[in-house]
């Protein structure tokens, strides 16, 4: 176990540039039309894509035994508790009134960031998105191609 954070500076901002490159492309698809329904998108008129966009069920209520898998995602994302004594001992001026500005303003982001994901990819692909979102982009999109790497 390493005691000092800043060995994982470099891979840290790897790893946020690669969250924020999904962000971008997941907020560009659900706005271009490529995955429009009518008239069809560019990635909808070969019928590669292994659900088309639907928004049949559409519903702001529609809750069902598949909102456990959201549950699930976000118990995870937020999950931090077991580094809060590390960031701690690695907070320059470390105060209870620092760390929880901190800390609210790293779930802040952190939340919109998912909230972002989710309603743009809802906003593209409708009832008929995957758990895992970047299953439902087309095998030629380009920008979806750079998305699992991250």
């Amino acid at each position: 176990m390493i005691r000092d954070l800043s060995s994982l500076g470099f891979t840290s901002i790897l790893g946020l540039v690669a969250v924020l490159y999904t962000v971008v492309f997941v907020l560009v698809r659900a706005m271009d039309g490529s995955y429009a329904i009518d008239p069809p998108g560019k990635f909808l008129q070969d019928d590669l894509i292994a659900a088309t966009p639907s928004f049949d069920q559409s519903s702001y209520w529609n809750v069902d035994l598949s909102c456990l898998v959201l549950v699930s995602n976000l118990s995870l994302a937020f999950i931090a508790h077991y580094n809060a004594p590390t960031y701690w001992r690695e907070l320059r001026n470390a105060n209870s009134a620092r760390f929880l500005r901190v800390s609210r303003s790293s779930y802040a982001i952190l939340m919109v960031i998912y909230i972002l994901v989710m309603c743009g990819g809802y906003a593209t692909f409708g009832d008929s998105c995957y758990g895992n979102l970047l299953r439902n982009y087309h095998p030629h999109d380009r920008l979806a191609g750079f998305a699992p790497l991250s």
